[in-house]
């Protein structure tokens, strides 16, 4: 009987911390009322905006705050925290506002109160200016999850043209659409993904404006900041994260499947949601964007390691090296343009986007650049090999499926679009079209369900 109530008292104390914890979760709502010293009015307006957003009791912003969130994205003050080759316009760090130009570098030491993983992840969310508390939602959701490190915030500022939703007229854009779906690229095998193009009919339905379409290449120009950023100021990861900044992760059931594929000596890459279109049509496979992709510690080193072609340089003697050689000197996406001895990866899809401005897209040469965000995630990860072959006979998929799978039927996490389908999930690793306030609720959710299972677990082993 003593041992019983012991095992009762356990319990309940483990029930305690879990709860505490979805209340830490839910008191981030009322800290961000606090003033912070130093932050700029912009960063100001953004947390009591968003206090004025979560806790509306599932109401969205009215209209007044609204257009006070927009009046003030367009005005000067909104202007990202740095101007750096290698700084995107905001980073957060565990969860809170990070400036490296101003504040004192973190310590590399983690201090979790899981035993199943020591994980360290950072992520970058593709967002906007126009909707700040995006990013921020999930800076105070899911990326303050003990494993996370930073959360990279892009908007337009950091792209190579950060005028383009402003000059960029729909006449232009309609016909650089039109332009790719007819124009064919001979002797492209990823031809196929060009007849894929968005047409007028689907973006009057799908309301996918100019400013949508700029951000195609913000995936690119992330990636080349990131990765500058980790060669020059930081250590890798364990993982790498990208996704859009409506994108919501389950943390703890993440972390524990990524904990199973880590690897020091294999490249990794899967995705919330894997999309792979029958080969005869799109002859790779690419993430949806909304669900994030996740890039292994080899993937990142296999992204940002300097490339050299040149054959008189010592430093061309792995494999993969000679492999991203090849790619280049096929130039199925025209990308051989952007490349010089020395870049990386991550440093080619960046100029390779930079080269390409939209508006100009009269001046393009074969092949332009007719792609979305993800496909060219998809086309590097799987033709470039960032990822191992989840094939042995098909050699473009280097995109694990594990988390979610859709061709013409969602499986896994692809289901979970929008908060509703999310909180029906049983194991919702990746959920998009998150707003707010969902994403918030949805963590501490997650910390009360995995407090529920506990609980279960520790009453089965008293009955036993």
């Amino acid at each position: 009987m003593k041992r019983l109530r012991i095992q009762h008292i356990v319990a309940a104390a483990v029930i305690a911390v879990m709860v505490m914890r979805s209340l830490f979760l839910l008191s981030n709502v009322s800290r961000l009322q606090q003033s912070g010293e130093g932050w700029s009015d912009f960063e100001m307006m953004v947390r009591q905006s968003m206090v004025t957003t979560i806790t509306a009791a599932g109401d969205a912003p009215n209209k007044g705050d609204q257009e006070r969130i927009e009046r003030q994205a367009r005005s000067s003050s909104s202007r990202p925290q740095h101007d750096n080759s290698s700084l995107t316009s905001y980073m957060w760090y565990q969860g809170k506002p990070y400036n490296p130009l101003q504040d004192e570098r973190p310590s590399q030491s983690y201090s979790s109160s899981s035993s199943s993983s020591s994980l360290i992840i950072d992520a970058v969310s593709i967002g906007t200016k126009f909707a700040p508390l995006q990013m921020e939602a999930q800076a105070k959701s899911w990326a303050s999850h003990w494993s996370m490190r930073y959360l990279f915030g892009t908007t337009e500022h950091d792209d190579a043209d950060p005028t383009c939703h402003e000059s960029l007229t729909e006449d232009q854009y309609h016909k650089f659409f039109h332009k790719c779906l007819i124009k064919q690229y001979n002797g492209s095998r990823i031809k196929g993904i060009r007849r894929q193009m968005p047409t007028l009919t689907f973006m009057l339905k799908y309301n996918k404006t100019k400013g949508w379409v700029c951000a195609q290449q913000r995936f690119a120009h992330a990636i080349g900041k990131v990765g500058r950023f980790y060669r020059r100021e930081a250590s890798l990861p364990d993982y790498l994260f990208v996704q859009d900044d409506d994108t919501w992760f389950g943390m703890d059931p993440l972390t524990s499947f990524l904990a199973t594929k880590q690897s020091r000596s294999k490249p990794f890459v899967t995705a919330g949601c894997h999309v792979e279109w029958p080969f005869h049509i799109v002859n790779f496979s690419f993430p949806f964007g909304g669900f994030g992709l996740m890039l292994n510690r080899v993937a990142i080193e296999r992204l940002i390691k300097p490339i050299y072609c040149n054959n008189s340089h010592t430093a061309m003697t792995d494999a993969h090296t000679e492999l991203v050689c090849f790619r280049l000197h096929e130039n199925l996406a025209g990308e051989r343009m952007a490349f010089t001895d020395g870049m990386s990866i991550s440093d080619v899809m960046d100029r390779h986007a930079a080269m390409h401005p939209y508006r100009n897209y009269d001046d393009w040469g074969d092949p332009g650049y007719c792609m979305l965000g993800d496909w060219i995630l998809g086309y590097y990860t799987n033709y470039y090999e960032l990822g191992s072959r989840e094939n042995d006979v098909l050699d473009y998929v280097h995109i694990d499926k594990s988390l979610g799978y859709t061709y013409k039927k969602p499986l896994g996490s692809c289901q979970n679009h929008g908060p509703t389908q999310c909180r029906k999930s049983e194991s919702p690793y990746a959920c998009h079209r998150m707003k707010p306030k969902d994403m918030v609720a949805m963590t501490a959710v997650d910390a009360q369900k995995a407090s529920s299972r506990l609980l279960l677990n520790n009453s089965t082993q008293t009955r036993e």
